[in-house]
Parts: structure tokens; sequence; C-alpha cells
């Protein structure tokens, strides 16, 4: 018995939907309101989708501009690199004004002080800028260790 009963569970419910949408007195204000709802969800996503497309297709398109940045077969000129490497230090060191960087044939030089808990992810990171070819550290410990922020003198040093 109760498995008849729950059988016909669907076929009550079409049969309830479509007494609500066929009423003769408010069926046509119900289609309406319904065929609106449609009408805005399918929008809505296809906005959804349209964004996420465009999204997919700039991660595709930032993914393929890395893969040909990384393999650039000539030479990165040492301005080039230290540029990179102080944009990366920026990143991953709490006083990046504190690290000097200089890079000769693509032999990076990192001299100041950094905090000893900061240096392996630092050399990890720099080792990693395209064009580098290997990483001189010449970096002292500071007594500092996690994120401190820079004095005054360090803030108008990097501002100059």
């Amino acid at each position: 018995m109760f498995h008849r009963t729950f059988s016909a569970l669907p076929w009550i419910g079409l049969g309830a939907g479509l007494m609500f949408l066929l009423d003769p007195r408010l069926g046509n204000r119900r289609r309406a309101l319904l065929r609106d709802q449609l009408v805005h969800y399918s929008n809505k996503l296809g906005d959804v989708l349209s964004g996420e497309g465009e999204n997919l297709g700039n991660r595709i398109y930032g993914l393929y501009a890395e893969l040909r940045y990384r393999s650039q077969p000539e030479p990165v000129a040492d301005g080039t690199i230290v540029a990179r490497v102080r944009g990366e230090l920026g990143h991953v060191a709490s006083a990046p004004g504190a690290i000097f960087v200089t890079s000769e044939n693509g032999q990076v030089t990192l001299t100041g002080s950094a905090p000893e808990d900061e240096i392996n992810r630092i050399l990890s990171v720099v080792a990693n800028v395209p064009g580098v070819q290997s990483v001189d550290n010449q970096l002292v410990l500071s007594q500092e260790s996690g994120l401190q922020p820079e004095s005054s003198d360090q803030q108008r040093h990097r501002a100059a």
C-alpha cells in the first residue's frame, strides 16, 4: 500500500502543477510570472557563464604568457633581473628595503639583512625568478623576526 502511494506522488504533484498553471482565472498571470523568472535566471546564468568563460580564457592566456616568459632563450638584462627580484622580495620579505640586490650576467647577489626565519624563503623565491642563473647569499641575520614595520629612514630611502 505504501509503495503504491509513494509512486503516485509524482503524478499528484504534476496534476497540482498543471492545475496551478492552467487555472482559468489566474493561470495567465502565473504563467507570465514563471516565464519572467525563467528568463531572468537564464540571463543570470548566461552572465555567470560568460564571466567564468572570460576568467578561464584570461587564466589560459596568463599561463601561456608565463610559459613563454619562462622559456626565453635570450639572456635577460641585469637591470631587468634586479627589478624582477626586487618585485618578488616585496612579497616574501618583511623588510625588503634592507636587502640590496645586484646582478651580473644572471648571477644575483643579495646583501643586507633579513630575519633568519625568512632567508630560506627569500633564496627560494629569488632562485625562481626568470633570468636568475644563481644566487650568492651574503645576507646577515637581523635581530628582528617576523613582520616589522619599516623605520622612517628606510621609507625615505625607498622613496628616493
